[in-house]
């Protein structure tokens, strides 16, 4: 059995995404990030990851919602990964508000949960994207550019369950 984020489907997934047009290696433009956890050596990690792709500029970081609003309201970061879980104001209310005050914003789901009832509310809060915390980093790498573009992203182990398409039919079904 072949694991489902080999190098080679990784490369055939950047090959399909970077067709879809929008995001390319030309572009003079670096996607500013705004990384969300509330353990501190994690968002250190994603930091030292991400600044290694000179398309992506980490702008900042925050350990819970509620600094996530405030440093997202300053900054006006083109992608947020955010973590579902934390003190204060978790991940899903902090993505909720944060879609409603900076529209533009893109929030990624950066979490170690795939249950179904997870990433149907992600989606419902505004998330453009959902990214579980056992994939790779040029998997992670992936998903910014993608909802960065405007597309949904799921990691490879969730899409390959082939259930994407209902995650989105449930979340619009259930918005309002």
């Amino acid at each position: 059995m072949k694991d489902p984020t080999s190098s080679e489907q990784m490369a055939d997934r950047t090959r399909q995404l970077g067709s879809a047009g929008g995001w390319s290696r030309g572009s003079s433009r670096k996607i500013s990030v705004l990384i969300v956890d509330d353990h501190a050596v994690l968002r250190q990690a994603l930091r030292l990851l991400l600044e290694v792709h000179p398309e992506i500029e980490v702008v900042g970081d925050a350990a819970n919602g509620r600094e996530a609003l405030e440093v997202a309201e300053k900054l006006f970061p083109d992608v947020i990964l955010m973590d579902m879980v934390m003190p204060g104001l978790n991940g899903l209310e902090a993505t909720r508000q944060i879609r409603r005050r900076l529209p533009k914003t893109k929030v990624l789901i950066l979490t170690g949960y795939m249950e179904d009832e997870q990433i149907v509310a992600a989606l419902r809060a505004g998330a453009s994207g959902y990214v579980v915390k056992k994939s790779d980093a040029a998997e992670l790498v992936l998903g910014i550019q993608a909802v960065h573009r405007g597309n949904t992203y799921f990691s490879a182990v969730i899409s390959d369950a082939g259930v994407t398409r209902e995650y989105l039919l449930q979340a619009r079904s259930e918005e309002g």
